[in-house]
């Protein structure tokens, strides 16, 4: 077995891909079919040939053993110029019908019977008049002429005849695909056509799963004949790999296309050799089923966003609804609560302290409803924003004076450096976001201090929040931004998992960016950044003298 792998390194065995070359879906090279075809070996060329010049050789004599038949009792009644017709009209039938060897063979053998026979001297070669022997000469170079164009004649409507076939068969292929809603109706389809149009042969269809990994689609074993390395080498190099041993071998077509292999179609045939049409029928095919498995997969993306989208106005949509009838009751169970606290004569004690609770539990659920009522208006697109130039410090001060209101036991350090330049934002929405940050690490960093420290940067001005909690989980750093994911360390605070997404659309709002991290130290680092803008000149105060004036 000799497997032609068009200049691409051997396959080694033991190794996870072939040659031992990076994964085939990391590869960035362009597809291509190439083919590099191998000749048999000499012995089985010669027997081929022999084979065939023996049948050819076999209908060739017994074909003009039949003219000769049928001529030899009107040999009296024709003259020479008819029976040479007869024996040259059979040179057409062979080549119609049998082809162009059988046609020269048939066209040799019957001048020497119609010499021997029918030209004087009767049953001898030795021809004596010269017009008997031009006669002679005539019909063997129309015969061999005649017979040779027949058979390409011949030749070419069969090859018309298998193109406008394979075309057909093309063309249904891609009625099919074209209709094909999921990858499991482009197998079926692809199956069908192989069973169809490469009869005697094993097929199998090999496609990338989710882990971009080559899987066996359709069917349960792989035929004998066909290999997985081979489909993985030619997955890998983007390129057509044909194996050949005697007549019989495998061919893997790459469903490439770009820089993207989605899978491959693999044929083994046994006995003989694949004509031309077949291997063009095969590519064809190969390129069909790459460009609906892209339109599928893509078609898919769209489909999936499309879902996402739908989804997520229903649930802003259901949310904002919800939010607002809820809110009313809450309002007044915040209003009943300080009544009973302020009630004379006042409460008794353990009363009062369940009052007081009251009040607290429903403060927090409004802060609840008030971050679902601020998600569902920044996620449907009617977020206006208030910009002002204005220096950060005065709006990081507010911030920590509404924290510490409801922070006990959080040391809180503050480092803003003195020459911070001014800032473009919204006041109440940048406010939000530091006291949504600030929250966050309270909550998760029950008995450490928090830090806010501010940075100027060369385009930006950074603002980072850290704390001694336990940190972001690995991988998380990112899915914690979503809407309703909330870290698996929770304390007894509630929340429903809106603060950092706030955050994130306020920020991304404001042309800035938020991100997360895990701390050397231990604890979590979150740090937003502003755009620095181009801040408006401060006007210059008039002097006494103009003042005068």
């Amino acid at each position: 077995m000799r497997p032609i792998r068009n200049n691409t390194p051997p396959w080694r065995p033991g190794s996870s891909t072939p040659g031992g070359m990076a994964p085939f879906w990391r590869t960035m090279r362009p597809s291509s079919f190439r083919e590099a075809p191998m000749p048999p070996p000499a012995s089985l060329l010669t027997l081929k040939s022999w084979r065939k010049l023996l049948n050819a050789s076999v209908l060739a004599l017994v074909s003009c053993s039949v003219v000769t038949f049928v001529t030899t009792p009107l040999g009296n009644l024709l003259d020479l110029v008819n029976i040479a017709l007869l024996y040259l009209l059979n040179v057409v039938v062979l080549a119609v019908w049998y082809g162009r060897l059988a046609a020269i063979i048939g066209a040799i053998f019957g001048s020497l019977v119609f010499a021997h026979i029918f030209v004087p001297p009767l049953f001898s070669l030795a021809i004596t008049d010269p017009s008997y022997l031009i006669t002679a000469v005539e019909m063997l170079l129309v015969a061999l002429l005649a017979g040779h164009l027949t058979a390409g004649l011949g030749s070419k409507a069969k090859e018309a005849a298998n193109r406008e076939e394979m075309l057909a068969s093309v063309y249904a292929l891609a009625a099919d695909l074209a209709g094909a809603p999921d990858l499991d109706a482009v197998t079926r389809s692809v199956s069908h056509f192989l069973s169809a149009t490469a009869k005697g042969s094993n097929h199998a269809v090999f496609l990338n799963d989710e882990s971009q990994r080559l899987r066996l689609i359709g069917q349960r074993d792989l035929p004998a004949d066909l290999s997985f390395e081979e489909a993985y080498l030619a997955a890998e190099t983007h390129t057509l790999i044909e194996r050949r041993e005697g007549e019989s071998g495998s061919q893997y077509f790459p469903l490439a296309m770009k820089n993207n292999c989605h899978g491959v179609i693999a044929v083994a045939w046994r006995e003989r050799e694949l004509e031309l049409l077949e291997r063009q029928r095969l590519q064809m095919l190969a390129s069909l089923v790459t460009a609906t498995i892209e339109r599928v997969r893509y078609a898919d993306l769209a489909r999936n966003a499309m879902l996402k989208a739908e989804t997520e106005q229903l649930r802003s949509s259901i949310l904002s609804a919800l939010s607002h009838d809820i809110r009313t009751p809450l309002t007044s169970v915040v209003g009943l609560s300080d009544a009973l606290e302020a009630s004379q004569p006042a409460l008794a004690p353990h009363q009062l302290e369940m009052a007081h609770e009251l009040r607290e539990l429903a403060g927090q659920i409004s802060s609840m409803v008030s971050n679902l009522l601020d998600m569902a208006r920044l996620r449907s697109g009617q977020l206006r924003l208030r910009l002002e130039w204005q220096p950060l410090e005065e709006v990081i001060g507010v911030a920590l004076e509404q924290i510490r209101r409801r922070n006990t036991g959080h040391a809180i350090k503050v480092s803003i450096p003195p020459d911070l330049p001014l800032l473009e934002f919204d006041t109440t929405l940048i406010e939000r976001v530091i006291c949504n940050l600030l929250e966050n690490a309270i909550k998760f960093s029950p008995d450490g201090d928090i830090q806010l420290v501010a940075q100027e940067q060369r385009n930006t001005v950074a603002i980072s929040v850290l704390d001694e909690g336990p940190g972001i989980p690995s991988g998380a750093e990112e899915k914690i931004f979503e809407p309703f994911v909330q870290m698996k360390q929770e304390s007894s605070t509630p929340g429903v998992g809106l603060g950092l997404a706030i955050c994130r659309t306020i920020l991304t709002a404001h042309g800035g960016e938020i991100r997360a991290s895990t701390r050397r130290e231990g604890g979590a680092r979150f740090t937003f950044t502003l755009p620095k803008g181009n801040p408006p000149e401060a006007e210059e105060a008039p002097n006494e003298e103009g003042a005068q004036t």
